[in-house]
């Protein structure tokens, strides 16, 4: 099954410190949600996903989120909470995978974290979207055991990559090429 490969957002919100770091490709610098109490943050959120369009016509046959974490050992454990996925922009509405509610305990070393695969739809209907721009994460950050009071979460990258069938193609009449190529990477061409 073809994927766009992971693509990275262009803007981010709601983080305490430093947003652009959760999208900038440098994995020594991060964006943080900092808590002061025991109360799970509001949701930073990751949109304006870079790279081209998919072509009319493919089927999204499911969305994958990496997000790169940690938690800051000088404090407490934290966990991410509410992963979701809108469609629709930054202020669109974000949905759960179809499995529910995503709660991950992170480590205070920096980790690749998966959430949704290639056959996760996050309760979207997909018909007719090619816009990857539209794209958009939202997550939130709890602690691990309520325990302490300061809690500091690291985002190093949000990347999302999406899964797709392209569409057969029928041609009901000839083909003429003028020039050029054809190139075959899967599948089988017939041609009588």
């Amino acid at each position: 099954m073809p994927d766009t490969g992971e693509r990275t957002g262009t803007a981010a919100s709601g983080f305490d410190s430093e947003p652009s770091k959760a999208y900038d490709g440098n994995d020594s610098t991060n964006a943080s949600i900092i808590q002061f109490s025991t109360t799970i943050s509001g949701p930073a959120i990751v949109g304006g996903y870079a790279g081209d369009d998919l072509a009319a016509g493919v089927t999204i046959d499911g969305i994958e989120i990496r997000i790169r974490a940690n938690f800051a050992a000088a404090f407490a454990a934290t966990k991410l909470v509410n992963v979701k996925l809108s469609k629709d922009g930054t202020s669109g509405t974000f949905n759960n995978p179809s499995t529910g509610v995503v709660s991950q305990n992170l480590t205070s070393t920096t980790t690749d974290y998966t959430f949704g695969g290639s056959s996760e739809t996050w309760q979207h209907t997909w018909s007719g979207f090619t816009d990857i721009s539209n794209l958009a994460v939202s997550l939130e950050a709890d602690q691990q055991s309520d325990s302490a009071g300061t809690a500091v979460t690291g985002i190093f990258a949000v990347g999302v990559t999406v899964h797709f069938t392209t569409a057969d193609v029928v041609l009901t009449s000839g083909m003429t090429i003028k020039g050029g190529s054809v190139t075959l990477k899967s599948g089988n061409l017939i041609i009588k």
